[in-house]
């Protein structure tokens, strides 16, 4: 396809008084040059800044991947100020021939989104009027009209409502109006999904990619011999999509379990970013369905199954030696490919439902077991003759080796296809439907960026175990150090661009920049890549904080007008407890160095930390889903087989583990670090929930009435919903749900050192609770002790704490018009018993047709109401934004007190009367600042 001269931007990104930052990535090289104007300017317009210091040079990444971070520095009385529009524009000047270009001359002013263009090609004008170019406010005066938005977790293709387009709604809202616009976006890590790609776009970002690089990018796997690695063209020839699983678990060696379609080259990984924010390197004419893929795979098969199927199948034992022989996986291949026709490998290998045109369940696996295949006659065999004809020719070994081809095949072609009505290409035009708002969005407010693990994989940095796998497999490693450099470049420049023009930053650029040259080979590469795997501290197994200092640094600050952003880095400076067991997700000496000494500057009153893993999660919901969840994977993984020796990592599970609940120590550490800024606020993604909780901490020495107040808001996930399994385990535990919905609060008691601080009470403690009176520091439940236990008066604790979970406290009524920060929306309240969806009986029904209808409304109710939970009062469990923002509002002793409020915004999906079609603030968390009067330090007691 020909490429847009933009490939992705402009993307507004870091904005200071001094300084303006604007990411852009071109197919071809031109210096950029960056202009600024007061107010709502027009192309044309004069600019305020225009000067020859506002250029920079794209980098070569690619023969068509340029990219580059354009700065305008301020200084005197040019700074920007509070309470002004700002408006900006880029002039590219291509590097070949001089062709010249703008915001305007390339048709990003203009709509255009006429019912008949197609979804690749639609476009916003980026200044939301006519020929109006983009721009953007600073962070206002008063800490009280600040807006921030935040949020995490967008996988790109999934039949989810995608929550980042609503960015733009809500700057189009107040647009004109500097104080009330969205001031900052946070993005809180998993911005792409490297491990869980759509299948049917994959072949599409592999071709992208290679068109990027000019298919110079090779990718390593094993020899047989395991002496040495081999190097071939990354392509779908040699890493086909959607047939990756074996290739991942046995030459990655990582253990996600979304691995058919993971990324591996860097040029994937450039593609994907690509595709999450331009839709018009999208091509939605070739999105391929199931039928399509099977087609394909039979009209080519001479070519595309012995280069493509047969090494997928090659998987390797922990000997690195090939599990099943060339030979057979041929005989294996001609009969699946050849001697089945069509419909009868898709009956075999495709699941099924009621709407299903396939009739046939798909062929058990368990049925192809030697000695035991079904009788002549039997029904599995009359619906599947072929296969058990086959499998009677072949030996006991031969028909193992059969079963896992078959299973494999049902898992990389069948098995993606979740349901048997193939609704993935709708899928695929749904993520396309308002990409072009997210593009108008970014480019409109400054926005922040810092990683998760899907950026890179599931189990990023998991534990040690992980590590020592991957990082020893040239494909693993190769797969980590691609998604790291997608990430700086595409990400982490633009959070600090400054950081970018020395030292180890901009060495990595020029690394970046000889990778892919016209003569660049697959051994120049490696020796290039070695030394990048350095600046990312790749090359070490062991951890030591003393070398932190050695490799890139990813966290960073923002000061804002009356507030200051820290952003967290909590993948690439870890520790773990035990070899196999849940990380440390900062390691103790590198909080220091990613927090500064506390308290907060002169004129800022709050500060906001972008955590990407929660710090205080709902304590019910820490302390009892997510410790079942991981013993859970610990079952799961414990009874599946054929994986023993290439994952068996039982109870690694990254959505269940990495809970800062885990590492009480880290979690202290970081509290101790954060406390003297008094008034913080932690902005959390990950858990594919939104919710709040706030923390009194009280050290020995602050009075009852005046603890440090921690706020935690998660907003989870842009588009990913909570998991499966853990819904259903959060509402079929009743009692569980009990104690969340409980007052009973997490609390803590700690001192420095081991110390006899209790009461001779202590003694009669259960020995989980006396266990901890040996360790250091002294870390205490509130609850579960004798009665009678007390602290000993001349032993108080060093410090103490205590979370609330909070509720959305809006009325369902209030007897005024709407008013969304007054009353809870529509489609939020609870049924009314006049709302039924079931169908009512007809005239004069008999008692029997009265007594049915009554359950009938009572179960509709009830199944409304547990559709309304996923939008509930505690948590929002849906696509979600979270809208930041402070509120000066009266307590309950009429004093004027400082409150953090989120704004969960999300939609109702189901088609029920007064259901909302639009985004809304269906969760509201408010938190107070300042510590509670009627609040205090918590004591020592017995069962709650």
């Amino acid at each position: 396809m020909e490429l847009p001269l933009i490939l992705s931007g402009p993307i507004l990104r870091r904005v200071e008084p001094s300084l303006v930052s604007v990411w852009v990535a071109l197919s071809k090289a031109c210096s950029v040059q960056l202009s600024l104007f007061e107010g709502l300017a027009k192309a044309g317009d004069t600019p305020k800044f225009s000067r020859d210091t506002d250029k920079s040079d794209t980098i070569a990444i690619g023969d068509k991947l340029h990219i580059t971070v354009v700065m305008m520095k301020l200084t005197g009385i040019d700074v920007l100020k509070p309470g002004q529009l700002y408006s900006y524009n880029l002039s590219l000047t291509e590097t070949t021939g001089g062709a010249k270009h703008d915001l305007k001359s390339l048709g990003l002013l203009q709509d255009n989104v006429l019912s008949t263009t197609p979804p690749e090609k639609r476009r916003l004008a980026l200044g939301y009027a006519l020929n109006q170019l983009p721009g953007f406010a600073l962070p206002p005066d008063k800490l009280t009209d600040l807006k921030i938005i935040h949020g995490s977790c967008r996988i790109q293709v999934s039949g989810l409502t995608d929550a980042l387009p609503w960015v733009d709604d809500l700057i189009k809202e107040k647009v004109q109006d500097p104080n009330q616009r969205i001031h900052q976006l946070l993005l809180a890590g998993d911005q792409i999904y490297a491990d869980d790609v759509e299948r049917r776009v994959l072949p599409q970002m592999i071709v992208l990619g290679q068109d990027l690089l000019a298919k110079r990018e090779f990718l390593p796997t094993n020899e047989p011999n395991g002496l040495a690695a081999k190097f071939s063209p990354a392509d779908e020839k040699n890493f086909p999509a959607g047939m990756r699983k074996n290739l991942v678990l046995s030459e990655t060696r990582m253990t996600t379990v979304d691995n058919q379609s993971h990324l591996l080259s860097f040029g994937e990984f450039a593609a994907m970013y690509l595709f999450a924010w331009n839709n018009e390197v999208w091509q939605p004419a070739a999105i391929k369905d199931f039928d399509d893929t099977i087609a394909e795979f039979r009209a080519n098969y001479n070519t595309k199954v012995p280069d493509t199927v047969l090494p997928i199948f090659r998987r390797r034992d922990d000997k690195n030696q090939p599990k099943i022989a060339d030979a057979l996986l041929r005989r294996f291949t001609d009969f699946a490919f050849k001697t089945l026709t069509a419909e009868e490998l898709k009956s075999s290998i495709k699941k099924k439902d009621d709407f299903d045109p396939i009739v046939r369940d798909p062929i058990d696996t368990e049925t192809l077991q030697f000695g035991k295949l079904p009788a002549q006659g039997s029904p599995v065999r009359t619906a599947f003759p072929k296969i058990y004809t086959f499998a009677d020719g072949l030996t006991a070994e031969e028909i193992g080796t059969f079963k896992d081809f078959m299973q494999q095949l049902s898992d990389d072609l069948g098995g993606l296809y979740k349901l048997a009505i193939d609704r993935g290409r709708d899928n695929c035009l749904e993520a396309l439907k308002n990409q072009h708002k997210v593009r108008r969005a970014m480019a409109n407010v400054p926005t922040y960026m810092m990683w998760d693990d899907h950026e890179v994989t599931d189990d990023w940095n998991l534990n040690p175990m992980w590590r020592d796998r991957v990082m020893t497999n040239p494909l693993g490693r190769a797969c980590i150090r691609n998604g790291m450099l997608a990430f700086a470049l595409f990400q982490g420049w633009g959070n600090d661009p400054e950081k970018y023009l020395q030292g180890k930053p901009k060495r990595l650029l020029e690394l970046a920049s000889t990778l892919y040259t016209a003569t660049s080979t697959a051994a120049m590469q490696q020796t290039t890549n070695d030394e990048i795997e350095q600046l990312f501290g790749l090359n070490r197994r062991t951890v030591d904080v003393t070398k932190f200092d050695d490799q890139l640094s990813w966290h960073f600050s923002v000061p804002g007008t009356r507030h200051l952003v820290l952003a967290l880095d909590n993948r690439t400076q870890r520790n773990w407890i035990t070899r196999g067991g849940p990380p440390t997700n900062i390691i103790l000496g590198a909080i220091e160095k990613q927090i500064p000494a506390g308290p907060l500057p002169s004129g800022k009153e709050v500060l906001i930390v972008v955590a990407p893993l929660p710090v205080l999660g709902p304590p019910m919901f820490d302390e009892l889903i997510a410790p079942l969840a991981y013993r859970a994977f610990d079952v799961i993984e414990a009874i599946k087989n054929g994986n023993e020796n290439l994952r068996g990592m039982p109870g690694t599970n990254p959505d269940a583990i990495e809970a800062w609940a885990f590492d009480p120590k880290a979690t202290e550490s970081l509290l101790k670090r954060l406390e003297p800024y008094r008034k913080v606020v932690l902005l959390s993604g990950d858990v594919h929930y939104g919710s709040a909780q706030v923390m009194s901490y009280w050290k020995r020495t602050d009075p009852d009435t005046d603890p440090s107040r921690f706020v935690q808001f998660t907003s989870s996930g842009f588009k990913k919903v909570l998991p499966e399994y853990l819904r259903d385990i959060d509402l079929r535990l009743s009692r569980a749900q009990q104690l969340i919905r409980a007052h009973i609060n997490a609390e803590r008691l700690a001192w420095n050192a081991k110390a006899d601080v209790l009461n001779d009470k202590a003694k009669q403690a259960v020995p989980a609770l006396r266990a901890r009176l040996e360790e250091e520091p002294m870390l205490l439940p509130a609850y579960g002790w004798p009665e009678g236990i007390a602290v000993k008066q001349t032993t108080p604790p060093d410090w103490s704490w205590r979370i609330k979970v909070l509720l959305d406290e809006r009325p369902e009524f209030n007897g005024q018009p709407y008013e969304p920060d007054k009353e809870r929306p529509e489609a939020a309240k609870p049924p009314s018993a006049g709302i039924d969806i079931v169908s009512a009986p007809g005239p004069n029904p008999s008692f029997l047709a009265v007594f049915a209808d009554a359950y009938r409304r009572l179960i509709s109710r009830h199944h409304r109401s547990f559709d309304i939970m996923r939008n509930g009062r505690q948590l929002c469990i849906g696509s979600n934004l979270g809208l930041i923002h402070f509120k000066i509002l009266k307590d309950a002793q009429n004093q004027d007190v400082l409150h953090a409020i989120q704004e969960l915004h999300t939609v109702f999906p189901y088609e029920l009367p007064n259901a909302s079609e639009d985004h809304q603030p269906f969760t509201t968390h408010k938190a107070r600042l300042t510590g509670d009067p009627s609040e205090k330090r918590p004591l020592l007691r017995g069962q709650p």
